[in-house]
């Protein structure tokens, strides 16, 4: 298991490359109907589980669940304490995944390249709860699991799945019909419904990539002896995480790239866990 986790780090990522275009098949209501409920239920509970995450500790918390999460658990004290290196390498991290996922699914997506603040929004919101957060350990299972989610949800080669996401901007721009053509809102509200249930889980699960983010640089501005300075090193490393995104894009490197260079950062990061190795 020590040696399995840093080589995920690195290859797991590589599966968000953009899949090839090919011409997907008809798919009836049927076929429609079956990868909606899927996705659903399983945007459910990867949700309802990070969610279990980052509660506070049970008192009666099962021992088993306790030691499978224990594995990637780790706080600032296990990677050496305060380091100005790893609030830079943090920050760094943090600016870079997110220009990555506003792009990437943005582009895989489509609801979300007309609502593209959406992205935005929940990396905030992700980073803010890890900042609330950042006492506590976190967990790279937070991470990993909203990455491995997500990318089976745009490459998952399901003719069904596919034509399903495709059809989430013409859902949600039905409800324009009510006010332009008179259409009964007894029949586009369920259509904007059935795209709110699915946009919702992938909102959660992109915010929370980054609360062990935000717990990180949290904790480090914290505990910091010179507050300017840290907050000074955080914007420093954030705008070299912006220009390495942006060489990487004037390159034309597709997106296995971005997430091996994503996936590097994160092993170079968290390699003085012993743990981990």
């Amino acid at each position: 298991m020590k040696r399995i986790v840093p080589l995920l780090l690195l290859v797991s990522p590589q599966l968000g490359c953009a899949r090839a275009q090919t011409a997907p098949h008809a798919v009836g209501p049927r076929g429609l109907f079956l990868a909606f409920v899927c996705v659903v239920i399983v945007g459910i509970i990867a949700n309802a589980y990070l969610v279990s995450m980052v509660r506070p500790n049970d008192q009666n918390g099962s021992p088993r669940q306790s030691s499978s999460r224990g594995t990637l658990e780790l706080s600032p004290l296990t990677l050496g304490g305060f380091s100005w290196w790893n609030l830079a390498m943090v920050s760094l991290l943090s600016l870079f995944l997110e220009l990555l996922m506003i792009r990437w699914i943005s582009s895989e997506i489509l609801i979300f390249a007309y609502f593209k603040n959406f992205v935005l929004i929940a990396c905030f919101l992700g980073f803010g709860l890890g900042c609330y957060r950042s006492r506590r350990p976190t967990n790279l299972l937070l991470v990993l699991i909203p990455m491995l989610v997500l990318t089976v949800l745009v490459q998952l080669p399901w003719d069904g799945l596919r034509q399903m996401m495709s059809l989430l901007p013409t859902f949600v721009g039905a409800s324009a019909g009510t006010q332009i053509w008179g259409i009964p809102s007894a029949v586009n509200f369920p259509l904007l419904a059935a795209a709110t249930i699915i946009i919702v889980p992938i909102f959660g699960l992109i915010a929370f990539c980054f609360v062990p983010m935000g717990q990180l640089v949290g904790w480090y501005l914290q505990n910091s002896h010179n507050g300017i300075l840290a907050y000074s090193v955080n914007v420093m490393a954030s705008l070299a995480g912006i220009a390495i995104y942006t060489a990487l894009c004037f390159l034309s490197e597709p997106p296995a790239t971005w997430f091996f260079v994503a996936g590097a950062l994160l092993l170079l990061l968290v390699w003085k866990v012993p743990k981990l190795r």
